[in-house]
């Protein structure tokens, strides 16, 4: 096998989340140039590989070792489960992904479990023993693991190491609406100014603009005064975009960790009235003086 770099260390990555929107893509992406740049990557396994059901590890194990993925993985120096939004939640499909943390200590290798948000870990801490290494992607998360006895770095998402951040000093007056797994009421959107859709992560069902790339969404979402979201990226790719955004649902603390993570403190005058010039610039200032340090944060997520 032919391999991008001369690096000796093999590595499987689970839960490619590359083909699951634009966002993550974009995040996958970068995460996947980290971690060619250290070692060889022999096989890289889709996040939604395992179903959604409950399977014990007794039963998972057997299971694997009839898979496509098994003979690489005995030839795999490292597992890294690249967690994303797949283990937020205490839910049935959340077991395959740390079940790897047991098949690298049967194996004789490292796990590594990075770049995810985590609030209901408690169930979970034997499995999560078992890693060798966590990066956490929000600071609700490194909290939680924390307050548990573990001791995870704080990461961020890869998607800050492939976008430069926009600055641009006028706005056109519109809304950017950026839907995630749930919808919100857009009558909230006209409060602020005239609603624009974007497709750049979950797709809209009614009209809404697509657009090749993540830089093209960035570009464009730029040139409005606020974003209004429901998904992590979107609020992700809005601070990418240099203008300030509203977390509409709150069904999941990672969208909290965001506005801790990425508002300025003044963030309720600044969301009050986005409009305004001078907010603008407050909000661009702070997003400068914070992106090098996320970046610093994303490249934690391989080591």
């Amino acid at each position: 096998m032919k391999f991008e770099n001369s690096l000796e260390d093999k590595v499987t990555i689970v839960g490619d989340t590359s083909m699951f929107h634009l966002g993550s893509r974009c995040n996958y992406t970068e995460f996947r140039k980290l971690v060619n740049n250290k070692y060889k990557i022999i096989q890289e396994i889709p996040y939604d590989a395992f179903g959604t059901d409950f399977i014990a590890f007794d039963g998972f194990f057997k299971k694997i070792k009839k898979t496509k993925w098994w003979d690489n993985l005995c030839k795999s120096n490292l597992i890294i489960v690249h967690g994303e939004g797949l283990t937020e939640k205490c839910e049935d499909y959340v077991y395959p992904y740390l079940y790897f943390s047991k098949i690298g200590g049967i194996l004789g290798i490292k796990s590594h479990l990075v770049n995810f948000s985590m609030y209901e870990a408690e169930p979970f801490i034997d499995l999560l023993e078992n890693f060798s290494y966590m990066a956490c992607r929000d600071i609700l998360t490194h909290e939680h693991l924390r307050d548990l006895g573990f001791d995870p770095e704080l990461s961020f998402d890869c998607c800050v190491l492939g976008v430069n951040l926009e600055r641009k000093i006028e706005h056109d007056g519109s809304v950017a609406l950026i839907k995630g797994r749930h919808s919100f009421d857009e009558r909230l959107a006209r409060k602020f100014g005239a609603p624009i859709r974007y497709n750049c992560c979950w797709t809209w069902e009614k009209e809404a603009i697509s657009l090749p790339s993540i830089k093209d969404y960035v570009d464009c979402i730029s040139n409005s005064q606020v974003t209004l979201s429901t998904s992590f990226h979107g609020n992700i790719l809005s601070f990418l975009s240099g203008i300030p955004f509203i977390s509409i649902d709150r069904s999941n603390k990672k969208y909290q960790a965001l506005d801790i993570e990425l508002l300025p403190k003044n963030k309720t005058e600044i969301l009050r009235n986005p409009r305004k010039a001078d907010n603008r610039k407050v909000i661009q200032v702070h997003y400068n003086n914070i992106i090098n340090k996320l970046r610093e944060r994303a490249i934690l997520n391989c080591i």
